[in-house]
């Protein structure tokens, strides 16, 4: 099976203690609501992992993000959630594609025909945004946004003292110095934060980098604390760009030193 897939099945699952009431999480909610409510169309064909309760899916069908003839697709690779996430599911959604284990997501994805692209995509990870996502983000999900899509990210909100990160940062200010900086400079709400800015810049420009193929709109990340600091980043009217101006995720990781 492919280790991208493996790792995309832990971070999606393994790393939430099983059976989480996601209800309880006030935190969590305030960036489920931030994430979910700047996408104002209905969504075609979308990409969740939403756990047992499914929480994030209830909300976009309030929003009118999904209504009853959109397919939605729901990832799990925890048995116990998926069982529950299967009966929820059920109620609240008539057409709908569950995967389980989410290593077959893998097939999925690289056997779409492409005038079936997602045109949403909820990744929600309890964990970082690390290597693997990243690759699996520019390798797989990338390539099978339609035009227009919106995609939301929750990861942990990275750790200075972090190898990858330290990686990155030192990759960026090598090679991608004037673009690095400039990131910063247009993003200055985040030298406010009361965190250090950088744990949160490295994060959403390596997501611009895996989604380097595509012209989108970043909004401001989100800050909240759940069991760790994490963060929630959208990505927004995703489309072709007329020129490509960030490094493939992949070019930064061969910089790595």
């Amino acid at each position: 099976m492919c280790p991208l897939m493996m790792k995309l099945g832990k971070m999606a699952c393994v790393m939430k203690p099983t059976m989480i009431d996601w209800r309880n999480r006030p935190a969590k909610a305030k960036a489920r609501q931030y994430l979910l409510s700047s996408t104002k169309r209905a969504s075609k064909r979308s990409l969740w992992m939403p756990a047992a309760q499914c929480i994030d899916i209830e909300l976009a069908f309030d929003l009118g993000i999904l209504t009853r003839d959109s397919e939605i697709i729901a990832v799990e690779s925890d048995p116990v959630i998926f069982q529950h996430m299967q009966r929820t599911l059920k109620q609240i959604a008539r057409r709908k594609r569950l995967i389980h284990p989410p290593l077959a997501i893998n097939d999925m994805l690289q056997n779409l025909r492409l005038n079936r692209c997602f045109d949403f995509a909820f990744i929600d990870l309890c964990g970082t945004c690390d290597q693997s996502i990243l690759l699996w983000i520019e390798r797989f999900l990338a390539p099978k946004l339609a035009q227009h899509a919106d995609v939301a990210v929750t990861c942990t909100y990275a750790t200075r003292r972090s190898k990858f990160f330290i990686g990155c940062r030192e990759a960026f200010l090598d090679h991608w110095h004037e673009l690095y900086l400039r990131y910063i400079v247009n993003h200055n709400y985040c030298m406010g934060s009361k965190l250090p800015y950088e744990p949160i810049i490295v994060p959403t420009l390596l997501l611009k980098c895996a989604f380097h193929i595509h012209d989108l709109i970043l909004r401001q990340p989100f800050i909240y604390r759940d069991d760790y600091p994490m963060l929630a980043v959208k990505l927004c009217d995703i489309q072709t760009p007329s020129r490509l101006i960030y490094p493939a995720f992949s070019t930064v990781q061969a910089a790595i030193k």
